[in-house]
């Protein structure tokens, strides 16, 4: 009997190795690296773009310079808006175009009134065109028209852009709640603005994701920056002031996101952790109140800082905004390979053919998560913000193949189950 239950749990050991070289080597070998979300503070004194003094030259960019055909366009764009709560978008074609597609299949499924109600800026036709076909508000702009008198490279080009429709958008009184299109929004974030709006029952001008870039800010000043990925901006005057404030940095800071924090940085906020609904936020004030901005914390729009430890629970997720992969992968790519990705496959013709709203596009065009569907990803978000994905399963990630992820989902909790129980046996 006694060389019966050594024979047992030898071959519980030796099971028990076996899986363990298993899991070792699907993890060495069927994963890949991504961008890891912890930085090296040494790159901050290799790139000096990040630690330029925040001086104000008036005689650079200010209001005048907005060439008023841009302003009228804008106005009549919203003239027919119900209220004043506005979610603006940019795409400028291309290889954007799928993720603006697969934006909106997020947005049309998670984003509720008030927040409802979109404003794009293109500057590809054929995104004009689909806008239209599927009555969202948009604006065709023509970059060398309102860049004609700068020397401002065309990627730069966008960045402006925005802050210059923010800034007039903010000044019209309308509270302007940005995304970038491929910040999915996973959740609607109308929860999080009345919890903030409880708390400062005065209001506050700006509610921004957390982010650390620029990185003198982030890491060194303040611990924490405005990350642009979702951002709202209410229609006061301290969004304004801040918005002007932007505009009138020099023309080296071009990044939207550098120019918004350096621009904070010059009016001196103090910063203070403060508690909402048993989550700690930044906030951040002027002497006199003039500016009142709050960052949410890292896990509510998952970026560099989101990780497995510190995210209490999905829900509390509202949108995913993976950083650049650096294995050359698109964003499209990454987010078809981590389960992110809710597009149909077809042509842009295919999703023109015919005038609709946009529900009922996303009906047609877009996937629905299903609770296997939701389970899965689950599992890949806390497997993606460690900075890995599971390469050579993209083939389960496909929505169509809900079988296959529920027998890997299966697969993965049973080995987990033998190896607790095999480890409970051991110490017995």
């Amino acid at each position: 009997m006694m060389i019966q239950a050594l024979r047992i749990r030898s071959t519980y050991k030796k099971l028990l190795v076996a899986i363990g070289v298993i899991l070792l080597i699907e993890t060495v070998c069927f994963t890949r690296p991504f961008r890891k979300f912890s930085m090296d503070l040494n790159d901050l004194a290799q790139n000096k773009l990040h630690v330029v003094p925040a001086t104000f030259d008036s005689s650079i960019m200010n209001k005048a310079w907005i060439p008023r055909s841009l302003l009228e366009a804008v106005n009549l764009s919203l003239s027919s808006l119900p209220h004043k709560n506005i979610i603006l978008l940019f795409s400028s074609g291309g290889r954007y175009t799928d993720l603006m597609f697969n934006w909106f299949c997020y947005a049309s499924k998670n984003l509720k009134p008030p927040w409802n109600e979109y404003f794009v800026l293109t500057t590809d036709v054929r995104t004009q065109t689909f806008l239209d076909s599927i009555s969202v508000r948009n604006l065709y702009v023509n970059l060398d028209s309102v860049f004609s008198n700068h020397n401002i490279q065309p990627k730069d080009q966008i960045w402006m852009l925005r802050l210059l429709v923010i800034k007039n958008l903010v000044d019209l009184k309308y509270n302007v709640l940005l995304y970038d299109v491929d910040s999915l929004p996973l959740k609607d974030p109308s929860i999080l603005f009345d919890r903030i709006a409880t708390m400062f029952r005065l209001g506050v001008d700006i509610v921004a994701a957390y982010d650390r870039y620029p990185l003198d800010l982030g890491f060194f000043t303040w611990k924490q920056t405005i990350g642009m990925g979702m951002v709202l901006f209410n229609g006061t005057n301290g969004s304004s002031l801040l918005m002007e404030a932007v505009l009138k940095l020099p023309d080296s800071l071009l990044d939207d996101q550098i120019r918004i924090n350096k621009a904070l940085e010059a009016v001196h906020p103090t910063w203070i952790n403060i508690d909402v609904a048993n989550t700690t936020m930044y906030y951040g004030s002027t002497d006199k109140e003039e500016l009142k901005v709050v960052i949410l914390a890292p896990f509510h729009v998952c970026r560099r800082d989101c990780t497995n430890k510190n995210i209490p629970n999905l829900n509390e997720v509202y949108a995913y905004h993976p950083c650049q992969p650096q294995d050359g992968l698109l964003k499209s790519e990454y987010f078809v390979n981590t389960g992110f990705w809710l597009l149909k496959n077809g042509s842009d013709e295919d999703r023109q053919s015919i005038r609709r709203s946009l529900i009922e596009w996303a009906n047609a065009q877009c996937y629905t998560p299903k609770i296997g569907n939701y389970l899965f990803n689950s599992i890949c978000f806390k497997l993606v913000i460690h900075g890995h994905m599971l390469a050579n399963f993209s083939f389960l990630f496909n929505e169509r193949n809900d079988a296959l992820k529920i027998i890997f989902i299966v697969f993965c909790m049973f080995s987990l189950i033998v190896l607790v129980c095999f480890k409970v046996y051991s110490i017995i």
